[in-house]
């Protein structure tokens, strides 16, 4: 079916449009969508609308309205009079595209609908994409709907797990904060400020320093193999030394710096110290943040998420959703900062022991 299509492609659209049209499969008519005209659009969805649902049908709709341009009214009224009864039709894998497609023609009563499967699948996976989905979706809220719908991450804000997972719910919700109207946002304030909360040990402090540690009076021992060290002791020393907060390790952390998981094939006992004792020796490109002078003399540091002749996007904190978009105008000049956003004197709040401890214990992985 794939080389037929591709075979009906390097044709002349004019010699089968017609038939594509009239009675033709959905590869012909992904065909048209991708070589067609958007006066064909209207016919596409006609056609496809004709013929039983399916996930190659819905793909086909999408694939019309990505490569052919938005529907106008009466086109998106005939596409939703076809595909919003389907919807939910108890097939995961159907309601996965369904849902977009709904979404984007903006079907009456999507919200609901939406939010009950998010409710009802077991999944994870599920929930997710339902999330997903919804976060875009303006229109057809009411207050409880909203509470339902952020409450939902409230469930993961402590979530200990695959180390993506939690960054990536806060970037869908950061995109559904963006719908909120005022008065909507000041309502859901108080349950917002609970969630992904800075938990960080990095900003406050973990106890009293013992010592300020040099790499030369730590070095000698670190280098000695196979002394018995306590790893569970390593194990507390790494959420001590704040480790934990920004680091992903053994499936847990943070992912704000490099993942930790196998460190010791990639970095000597030696090499393993130094980097925690002078980490703005070699930082890497992608951990790089930016210094940005403004015109009234502020400096900002940060992550650039974006950038364009207009404006700037910065990340000041990585713990923290919030973005700060800077008019080009605003902004005297900018440059890569060489320190590390990994502060030094991480380890000054540790004993010896726990220093070796913890060294020992990033090498079990």
């Amino acid at each position: 079916r794939y080389a037929a299509r591709i075979a009906l492609e390097r044709r002349p659209v004019e010699e089968w449009r017609d038939r594509a049209l009239a009675e033709g499969p959905v590869a012909a008519l992904i065909a048209l969508a991708r070589l067609g005209r958007s006066e064909d659009l209207g016919a596409i969805v006609d056609r496809l609308s004709a013929l039983p649902p399916s996930d190659d049908v819905l793909r086909a709709f999408q694939l019309a309205f990505i490569r052919l341009g938005a529907p106008g009214p009466e086109i998106r009224a005939r596409a939703l009079a076809r595909l919003d009864p389907l919807y939910p039709s108890g097939r995961y894998a159907f309601d996965r595209e369904l849902a977009q497609l709904l979404a984007y023609l903006g079907a009456e009563r999507f919200v609901p609908r939406t939010l009950g499967l998010l409710a009802s699948s077991s999944a994870r996976e599920e929930q997710t994409h339902y999330a997903f989905v919804l976060r875009t979706v303006r229109a057809g809220w009411t207050e409880a709907e909203r509470r339902t719908y952020f409450e939902w991450f409230g469930r993961f804000s402590d979530y200990r797990g695959d180390i993506g997972f939690p960054l990536f719910l806060r970037n869908i919700r950061t995109d559904a904060l963006k719908t909120l109207e005022p008065e909507e946002r000041r309502k859901l304030q108080p349950l917002l400020d609970g969630q992904f909360k800075k938990a960080t040990a990095i900003y406050e402090d973990p106890g009293a320093v013992v010592r300020r540690w040099t790499f030369e009076e730590l070095v000698g021992e670190v280098e000695q193999p196979n002394q018995k060290r306590n790893l569970v002791r390593g194990k507390a020393s790494f959420a001590k030394a704040q480790c934990l907060t920004c680091h992903p390790f053994a499936g847990e952390g943070g992912a704000v710096g490099p993942d930790l998981t196998g460190v010791g094939k990639r970095l000597s006992r030696r090499d393993l110290l130094e980097a925690i004792l002078r980490p703005s020796k070699d930082v890497s490109d992608q951990f790089r943040l930016t210094l940005v002078q403004k015109t009234d003399e502020e400096v900002l540091v940060g992550r650039i998420l974006d950038a364009d002749d207009a404006k700037v996007v910065l990340a000041t904190d990585p713990f923290a959703e919030e973005r700060l978009e800077i008019p080009r105008r605003e902004i005297r000049r900018q440059r890569i900062s060489m320190t590390s956003p990994m502060p030094e004197g991480l380890l000054d709040r540790l004993g010896r022991l726990e220093i070796l401890d913890l060294i020992a214990y990033l090498l079990t992985e």
